[in-house]
């Protein structure tokens, strides 16, 4: 198996282009420029994020990868959908009023059934 000589990473990188990239995206980060969504947004925005490129009327599941109606949304059973945290809510943010609980870098559409009997403890 090939091995990573992290050396090699380090001085092909220049430092200061490092600290240059820390640098902007610690300004982005602090500017305050930084939507927090409602979770209800997030139902919204996930069904563009998450849309069935071969259906634009669906959406494909995380867990299953099952291309599911939009517009099936929250009732349960195998034909609805909900948000499933890619990130455990419990590793953190178990409130809807932290920004990580409604981060769509947390959050992709799941088969509710699947999503239900799910467990990451």
């Amino acid at each position: 198996m090939p091995t990573v000589n992290s050396k090699a990473v380090i001085t092909i990188i220049p430092k200061n282009a490092l600290i240059k990239q820390y640098q902007e995206l610690h300004n982005i980060i602090s500017s305050g420029n930084i939507t927090q969504f409602t979770y209800d947004d997030v139902k919204e925005k996930l069904k563009d994020l998450d849309e069935d490129p071969n259906n634009p009327n669906n959406i494909i599941c995380v867990l299953t990868g099952k291309s599911m109606d939009k517009n099936a949304f929250g009732a349960s059973g195998r034909n609805y959908w909900n948000r499933e945290h890619i990130w455990p809510k419990a590793h953190g943010f178990n409130s809807e009023s932290l920004m990580p609980y409604t981060d769509l870098h947390h959050l992709r559409a799941a088969e509710q059934y699947t999503n239900s009997t799910f467990h990451n403890d």
